[in-house]
């Protein structure tokens, strides 16, 4: 017997399907059965690789007696997190005033106008560890909602009214022109390697999440200001990293994070927006500082998105479980028996290289991974052993994929392949960057209406997008136009660009809405402004909006530029590190921003620009029909302005190189260093 979950694109929904529970998608369809029966609506919301979530499964919704509750109280509904991002914000912020704490999976109880009044994560069936039983709380939760309903409603009210009032962003009375975006930038510098782990690299102590975007700030300090503390921070976090069990030393790409301060033991479940944001970093660290390591870990993360991800349709999977055969890491993990028995003679060698022992690091078995401080790149011999060990975990049962192809996360990709090709020299990584963003333009985007869809599943769009959906996509396409120079990648940008201002901007107040208008009026729309596991859609909004301003000659753009980082930087005081990358942005809209012009093809000039770390320059190249920037200028002329001046053209690409290296707006009284 199947519910109605059966025909979901979502994987994390489809594996629900066979469960007692008469699960719902979210649906205006649910919460009418819910008014017309009188009861209260159960919403859980997860993802398909969440290891709790499979947890809470196991022990409750597939269980008879929870499945009875659930079916008699309450109209029951599924959210996949990853589909439905604005659903998951809403109920966040509940969650999140109600216990302080979030999560996932994430259960709320509302009313069936969709208003919130009881919030929790994961729940076990019984009471157990200081946590109470699930059925306790059903049984709880529906008595309430029996028997004093006015309370019930009125606690959701006061949640509505405060999540509205926590996502009004107020127009600021200054202008981000205003800002001292260098002192903003050295105060959250110095407030991440405040806080950074001495010891063992990255940020707090456990569980530790990886945050490339804080790291690549770090770069981009000590590009800026040549500080070697946040160059050394950015480095600890990267080695650490690489040499802990969070990187699969066999496989390639990265855990979701580490539950020990060391980076030994992971969370085993991998996100392709993490292997973005990573892809990215390392590549712009190996541009940095041309250590061979950060080469080698980027071209991993590319091999196993493009082997384990990457699917039929050309689109990439959204994320890969922890478990395999009911038990988490199980497909990572080796007894040492093992390792001898596969590896016969070279098992010496590779046991010592990567820590294996008897009594191993994670129940009796091994995470491999590396001493810190050695060199995490194979020697000729390591490298045979760890393909004929690959072949041998690949006989196993691997972790399950969900194989919906998210907009959001396919377009961060596919511009770190761009970015990570361009500054490793690798055409292929960077071809392979452009071909994603031609599927996601064919496929996702509609040229006529200009509307975009956030899943891929098949060949088949679904979901309207997201307002992350259209900005990652924008800036997707305006790394597809640094790479190629073809106009219509920097018209596709600015199309969705439009679209976004059109369909989620804030007209009341100021900064974009996750997502357009809903048909209940009466529910807040939430606005995405932390930095958390990537960077939040209003500080990727600043970045599009200035640089297609830029590009275009657009002034519009680069007005509402201003308005959005004014805004976010009322709040950066309160979590510096939650908004850096909108402090990165106020600098390059503050006179910060290179425009590099080279009218025709790149020719001699490639070589220049290509393989080096310029975070504050835009290049502009190829198609004429693409910018009011390449009007009088010569074809095979370079042509480099900083701020409002410009340096004289060159024919010469060693004078280009000079200029680019030497020639930076780095303070705010306008002289150029």
């Amino acid at each position: 017997m199947t519910n109605r979950l059966k025909n979901e694109s979502s994987l994390y929904l489809r594996q629900h399907m066979s469960n007692p529970v008469d699960w719902w998608p979210y649906c205006e369809e649910a919460f009418e059965e819910a008014k017309k029966r009188g009861v209260p609506v159960f919403i859980s919301i997860g993802y398909a690789a969440c290891h709790w979530c499979h947890v809470m499964e196991k022990e409750c919704f597939e269980d008879s007696e929870v499945a009875e509750k659930l079916n008699g109280g309450f109209v029951s509904i599924k959210v996949d997190r990853e589909e439905r991002p604005d659903v998951d914000a809403l109920y966040m912020e509940a969650l999140q005033a109600m216990s302080g704490s979030g999560g996932w999976p994430m259960s709320i109880f509302a009313t069936p106008e969709k208003k919130p009044f009881y919030a929790g994560t994961y729940f076990p069936k019984l009471p157990s560890r200081n946590m109470p039983g699930f059925i306790s709380v059903l049984e709880a939760v529906s008595s309430a909602y029996a028997d004093q309903k006015s309370e019930v409603e009125s606690v959701a009210q006061e949640m509505i009214s405060a999540i509205r009032t926590r996502t009004t962003l107020p127009k600021p009375d200054f202008a981000a022109a205003d800002l001292d975006a260098l002192a903003l930038l050295d105060h959250i510098a110095k407030e991440l390697t405040d806080r950074a782990d001495k010891d063992w690299g990255g940020f707090g102590l456990a569980p530790k999440f990886p945050q490339p975007h804080l790291i690549a700030l770090l770069l981009r300090h000590h590009y800026l200001t040549g500080d070697n503390l946040s160059l050394n921070t950015a480095k600890s976090a990267l080695d650490h990293m690489a040499s802990g069990g969070i990187f699969d030393h066999l496989g390639g790409g990265f855990a979701r994070y580490s539950v020990d301060r060391f980076w030994i033991v992971p969370h085993f479940e991998k996100m392709l927006y993490d292997q973005a944001g990573l892809l990215k970093v390392y590549a712009e660290a190996y541009s940095v500082t041309k250590d061979e390591n950060y080469a080698y870990v980027a071209k991993k993360i590319a091999s196993y998105v493009d082997e384990a991800l990457k699917l039929q349709s050309g689109g990439l999977a959204s994320s890969q479980d922890a478990d395999s055969d009911g038990e988490e890491g199980a497909y990572y993990i080796f007894r040492i028996e093992e390792v001898k028995e596969v590896l016969g003679g070279k098992a010496k060698e590779f046991i010592e290289f990567y820590g294996v022992s008897k009594s191993g690091n994670f129940e009796g078995r091994n995470i491999l991974h590396r001493p810190h401080g050695k060199s995490i790149v194979p020697t000729e011999s390591i490298a045979e052993s760890n393909q004929k060990l690959l072949e041998y975990r690949k006989l196993r049962n691997p972790p399950a994929r969900d194989d919906k192809v998210v907009c959001e996360y396919n377009a961060q990709y596919g511009g770190a392949l761009i970015t990570a090709g361009r500054l490793m020299m690798d055409s292929e990584l960077m071809a392979n960057g452009v071909k994603l963003v031609d599927l996601l333009n064919e496929r996702l985007l509609d040229p006529t209406s200009g509307r975009l869809k956030r899943v891929l599943f098949g060949m088949s769009p679904s979901i309207d997008a997201m307002a992350a959906d259209y900005f990652w996509l924008a800036l997707a396409n305006i790394e597809a136009y640094g790479a190629t120079g073809q106009a219509d990648y920097l018209r596709q940008a600015a199309l969705l660009c439009d679209k976004s201002i059109e369909h989620f901007w804030d007209n009341g107040g100021c900064g974009f809405f996750t997502s357009e208008n809903p048909s209940d009026l009466d529910i807040p729309r939430t606005k995405d402004i932390y930095d958390t596991a990537t960077i939040s859609t209003n500080a990727i909004a600043s970045e599009v909006l200035l640089k297609l301003g830029y590009l275009t000659d657009n002034s519009s753009y680069l007005d509402r530029a201003d308005e959005l980082i004014a805004t976010l930087a009322n709040a950066i005081s309160s979590a510096p590190s939650s908004f850096g990358w909108v402090a990165w942005s106020a600098r390059l809209l503050n006179g910060g921003l290179r425009e590099l012009v080279i009218p025709g093809p790149l020719g001699n000039f490639a070589p220049v620009f290509f393989d080096k770390f310029f975070p504050d320059t835009i290049s502009l190249f190829g198609d004429r029909s693409a910018s009011p920037l390449f009007l009088n200028r010569d074809d095979s002329w370079a042509y480099l302005c900083v701020g409002n001046v410009c340096n004289l053209p060159t024919q010469d690409p060693q004078v280009l190189k000079d200029q680019l290296s030497q020639d930076r707006w780095l303070v705010d009284s306008g002289s150029i260093l």
